[in-house]
């Protein structure tokens, strides 16, 4: 007979048999248990920027197009991989932006396309704008880069933003791309 005991996150077993043909198993069944302990000690290092911005490894700050401005920026100073970060794009315009949808793909080597949800948001700026009209002109997004076999990887972040044209009583989209680099830790 095997009595198996849970204290205080540690599994003590008590064998009262000659069979030991169970053995086995409960002993990877001991290690399972106390070998998965959440590590408290590891914290993950964000370098948060007080404002998002854009960054030097950045190919466009601003996106010029047919329907208005869009600034796509960041929260940390340099992308580093499996460490997570924020997007933001601020759209300067006449029509109402209703929504974000976008991906991030590698550029140098295809790691897939990575899904981007974007909310609105809003910013704190220190000038007299108001946050309701600042709120529907930003979008954020949190997400982080995957690591591979290159110590810099370049990647795409497409956007698709949907837009009213309150004039024409029209939904328009506007798709374009902006490149960043990001570094291995």
């Amino acid at each position: 007979m095997i009595l198996i005991i849970i204290r205080e996150n540690k599994l003590i077993l008590m064998y009262f048999n000659y069979r030991l043909r169970f053995l086995p198993t409960l002993a990877v069944l001991f290690f399972l248990c106390t070998a998965c302990k959440p590590n408290n000690t590891a914290t993950i290092k964000r370098d948060h920027l007080a404002k998002p911005q854009c960054i030097s490894d950045q190919s466009d700050c601003l996106r010029i197009t047919k329907v208005g401005n869009f600034s796509l920026l960041f929260d940390v100073k340099t992308i580093k991989t499996e460490v997570p970060f924020s997007l933001y794009i601020q759209y300067q315009g006449k029509l109402q932006l209703q929504s974000i949808a976008a991906y991030m793909e590698g550029k140098n080597m295809f790691m897939g396309k990575i899904p981007l949800f974007f909310k609105p948001a809003a910013l704190t700026q220190n000038n007299s704008q108001n946050t309701a009209n600042n709120k529907s002109r930003t979008f954020s997004a949190e997400t982080m880069v995957v690591a591979c076999s290159e110590p810099d990887m370049q990647w795409r972040v497409w956007v698709t933003a949907k837009l009213f044209d309150k004039n024409r009583q029209k939904t328009v989209s506007q798709q374009f791309f902006i490149d960043f680099n990001s570094r291995y830790n």
